[in-house]
C-alpha cells in the first residue's frame, strides 16, 4: 500500500519500527485491521530485517561478589585501534583492581591472543 510505505519506507520516514509507523498513520488514516496490517509490512520490510537488531531475550545482569582486598578480583579489558607506540603496538588491555580500583595497563600489538595475554 503506497500510504504504509510512505510513512515507513519513503526517505523522510526512516524505517521506524511498527509502534511508530502505526502511530504516525493513525493521526491521519484509518481502515480496518490497519494494525494488523502495519505489523505484517513492518516484519516484510527487506531494510528492517538487516539493519534493525535482532529482539535476543537476555541473562539478567548478575552481582559480583565484593572483594575484600586488593588484587583479589580483576576486571580486565582490550582497547583497540589506538596509534601506533615505538614497538608498534596499537593495543592496549586494561587490569583494575575492583576493590581499589587501581588500574594498570598494558601495550599489545592488534593480533594478541588470550594466551598471549595470560
Amino acid at each position: 500500500m503506497r500510504i504504509t510505505y510512505e510513512y515507513h519506507d519513503a526517505p523522510t520516514a526512516g524505517h521506524p519500527g511498527r509502534e511508530k509507523t502505526y502511530v504516525l498513520l493513525t493521526r491521519d488514516f484509518y481502515w480496518n485491521h490497519q494494525y494488523k496490517w502495519v505489523r505484517k509490512y513492518v516484519r516484510a520490510c527487506e531494510m528492517c530485517q538487516h539493519v534493525k537488531p535482532a529482539a535476543l531475550s537476555q541473562a539478567p545482569l548478575q552481582s559480583l561478589p565484593t572483594p575484600s582486598e586488593c588484587w583479589q578480583s580483576i576486571s580486565m579489558d582490550f582497547v583497540f585501534g589506538l596509534p601506533p607506540g615505538s614497538k608498534r603496538r596499537t593495543g592496549v588491555v586494561v587490569f583494575v583492581d575492583r576493590f581499589s580500583k587501581m588500574v594498570h595497563l598494558a601495550a599489545v600489538p592488534a593480533d594478541v591472543t588470550s594466551v598471549q595475554t595470560a
